[in-house]
């Protein structure tokens, strides 16, 4: 019986060695291919929003990548919308992702994932951008919904 339990013990231990090693190789394949976010902090202001959230005491939410430049709470910028039309918005607070959980930041950095509020008719495609350089990204299509 003993000698089972050990065999077992020894059997667990190897292939969770095998998955940490798996694990760091891929980590490894990862750092060596991919390139690291090129450094925009220069750049004019310039966020494109992907997706909308909703935030029973906040409002609505846009939440897109800050492409170029820091973003930072209280910020004027424009709103540039599909339709081609520029509007002077502020944005009210500013989130990033940490694991799961959303947490307020002052500023954001260029490259990361970023959840604005304060502008409560923003959509999904529109570009925020520094109002001295108002150059908006492509717009994003959303295919309409199929009935089979």
């Amino acid at each position: 019986m003993a000698l089972s339990l050990d065999r077992e013990i020894v059997a667990k231990a190897y292939t969770r060695g095998l998955r940490r090693i798996r694990y760091y190789a891929t980590l490894d394949t990862i750092i060596e291919h991919c390139e690291v976010y090129p450094d925009r902090r220069e750049e004019p202001l310039q966020m494109q929003i992907t997706t909308l959230a909703y935030d029973d005491y906040i409002g609505r939410l846009g939440i897109g990548r800050n492409y170029k430049r820091r973003t930072q709470t209280g910020q004027s910028g424009f709103l540039l919308s599909k339709k081609n039309s520029v509007e002077t918005r502020k944005i009210g607070q500013i989130f990033v992702y940490r694991g799961l959980k959303r947490m307020p930041v002052e500023e954001a950095q260029c490259g990361d994932i970023v959840v604005v509020s304060g502008i409560s008719d923003i959509s999904i495609g529109e570009t925020i951008c520094d109002p001295s350089a108002p150059e908006g990204l492509g717009s994003i299509m959303i295919e309409e919904p199929r009935f089979r």
